[in-house]
């Protein structure tokens, strides 16, 4: 230990050792707020988070490794062949997000130790092969035992960070230690390992040409280093910023799903048991959300429903068609039912995989009530009107039919199907003249007369009888009541034997 803190404060350039150390920290800070985000998505998207938190901490460790590089002094000159550079930062960008994804993959104890073991090897890997291209006048000899120590503090530490990232509904304390933990590991592995450096004096093996000078690496690595950190970083803001506005945006939706009373809310999953209730769904159902979370949403259906197979008919339609729409009886828990309208939408994920269905439910007893009712006048009121003595019409202020009975047709004798609502009086008129005048010059003045003398006993709101006799010898007796709004109601019967027993 005490060799290993002499190799730090004797045989180093503090001041590189803590631009190393800060790169490291950002780097290892990346990695875990861009994991953790990782773990919540899916799909794609995984693999892109999990791509950007490895090449953010391979980049940065390799950083580290070769800042705190230049800033050993072995009492000579010293460079780097570029070949095992450049493989050294590959190796480190590769195993480090295979190390992660390992991780986040697969679930258990011993994918995190997996993973922990993938993230050392790699940044063992990394800096031995980075050691690999250092060219001075010498060899490089290693010592076993704190080259085993360098492995050991490397695994240790990065599974310990890999446990604390990957916890259920990480804090920021957990961010932090974890943050901590890989940073510790790649910092003990580089000066343990640097501890265990022999160097055996000797020519330099290989001409300048071939290497990379320090006054080059120095800013080179710093500016690409502090780049990608940069844009690492930025995402990790970013993907912050996002997961908080989802869950403060999913914490909205849940009030206002909650705090709806008059409909019942609830989503299925794609078998169709409930997966959540809002107090609306209490209310009408009677069920508590911990009695009917799990159940199979067919205890709504009666026994004859069920017996049909409704429910899987219903989830059918939804999938195939893109919405089910219904109304009838809705059982509650105590037995009794309502008449509701249900609506059930399927919901499926972003690669489109069915992952259930969201239901909204309202008991429209009182509107299916009214509409029973209004249906049995209606019936009623068609009733009176088809079997009546008189024709009867009723006219918009604009003198268009809104209604007729079937007497009416009768009376003037038009066919049937002829009258129909939206014809003016005056296209009435028209139709009743041609059926009993076949010259068109005689059958227009006889229609133009027949309607002046409606229009004037209209507009004069008269409400005395006018009887009309035709040549077919047919004489009816018609009543006008103009009504405030400008409509009128007109009746009509065929007074023609009584006139003739008068």
């Amino acid at each position: 230990m005490l060799y290993i803190l002499t190799c730090l404060t004797v045989e180093h350039d503090l001041r590189l050792v803590l631009l190393a150390a800060l790169i490291c920290f950002l780097s290892c800070y990346a990695a875990v707020v861009l994991t953790q985000r990782a773990l919540v998505c899916g799909g794609m998207a995984r693999v892109l988070w999990l791509g950007a938190a490895g090449a953010s901490s391979g980049f940065g460790i390799w950083a580290t490794h070769f800042i705190a590089m230049l800033a050993y002094d072995p009492g000579m000159d010293m460079g780097f062949l570029m070949e095992p550079t450049l493989v050294s930062l590959g190796v480190a960008i590769f195993v480090t997000a295979a190390g992660l994804g390992v991780a986040t993959y697969v679930s258990g104890r011993s994918a995190v130790l997996a993973g922990g073991l993938l993230l050392a090897a790699g940044v063992t890997s990394m800096h031995y092969i980075g050691m690999s291209a250092v060219e001075l006048p010498g060899t490089l000899f290693f010592d076993k035992t704190y080259v085993a120590a360098s492995v050991v503090s490397a695994a240790l530490f990065s599974t310990l960070g890999l446990i604390c990232c990957l916890r259920p509904a990480p804090r920021a304390w957990d961010r932090a230690l974890a943050t901590g933990l890989m940073a510790l590991a790649v910092v003990s592995l580089h000066f343990t390992a640097m501890a265990a450096v022999r160097i055996e004096p000797g020519p330099m093996p290989v001409s300048g040409e071939t290497m990379l000078s320090t006054s080059v690496m120095v800013p080179l690595i710093a500016t690409v280093a502090f780049s990608l950190l940069i844009a690492g970083l930025t995402a990790a803001v970013f993907a912050r910023q996002a997961e908080m506005t989802a869950n403060e945006n999913a914490r909205r939706f849940s009030m206002l799903l909650q705090g709806v009373k008059d409909y019942a809310i609830y989503m299925l999953d794609a078998e169709g048991r409930v997966a959540n209730w809002n107090e609306g769904a209490e209310r009408k159902m009677g069920f508590a959300a911990a009695e009917i979370v799990g159940q199979h949403f067919s205890r709504f259906y009666g026994a004859e429903d069920r017996a049909a197979d409704e429910p899987e008919r219903a989830m059918r339609i939804a999938r195939e068609q893109g919405k089910f729409e219904t109304e009838g009886w809705c059982h509650r828990k105590d037995g009794s039912r309502f008449w509701a309208n249900t609506v059930m939408d399927p919901i499926h994920d972003a690669s489109g995989a069915l992952v259930g269905y969201a239901n909204i439910t309202k008991d429209i007893t009182q509107e299916k009530s009214d509409a029973d009712r209004l249906a049995e006048v209606t019936k009623n009121l068609d009733l009176a009107l088809e079997n009546m003595s008189q024709g009867l019409c009723l006219f918009d202020k604009e003198e268009r039919l809104l209604l007729a009975n079937r007497r009416y047709s009768e009376i003037f004798g038009f066919p049937e199907g002829g009258i129909k609502p939206g014809m003016t009086l005056r296209e009435i008129i028209d139709l009743g003249v041609a059926v009993v005048l076949s010259d068109p010059e005689e059958r227009q003045a006889k229609a133009r007369d027949i309607y002046a003398r409606r229009r004037a006993a209209i507009q004069a709101r008269e409400v005395d009888a006018i009887v009309e006799k035709f040549s077919s010898g047919v004489s009816v007796q018609l009543y006008h009541r103009t009504l405030p709004d400008g409509s009128w109601v007109a009746t009509y019967e065929d007074v023609s034997e009584r006139l003739r027993s008068e």
